[in-house]
């Protein structure tokens, strides 16, 4: 996932709208792709030392107490992790 977001670095976009960037945030392009990056990158160190949803959810709250669309970091970790089980 994270070699997709690099790899649109670059496409020389003007704005960029990170899914999970906080209300408010910088739209311009290297600031969202950067976010984003390091966002999934985060996520899969934490999915990998996650035992449940619950624990995924806070890890990553943790470490972006700024970040929003929880709804999104719900579902990505209970998908995650049961694909995991698998």
């Amino acid at each position: 996932m994270v070699g997709l977001i690099t790899g649109n670095q670059g496409v020389k976009a003007f704005d960029c709208c990170s899914g999970h960037s906080k209300v408010g945030a910088p739209l311009d392009a290297n600031t969202a792709v950067e976010f984003t990056e390091n966002y999934l990158s985060v996520f899969e160190e934490e999915l990998k030392k996650a035992k449940d949803p619950d624990s995924l959810i806070n890890a990553m709250k943790g470490r972006f107490p700024s970040a929003d669309f929880t709804l999104a970091l719900e579902r990505g970790a209970k998908a995650n992790l049961n694909a995991l089980k698998q």
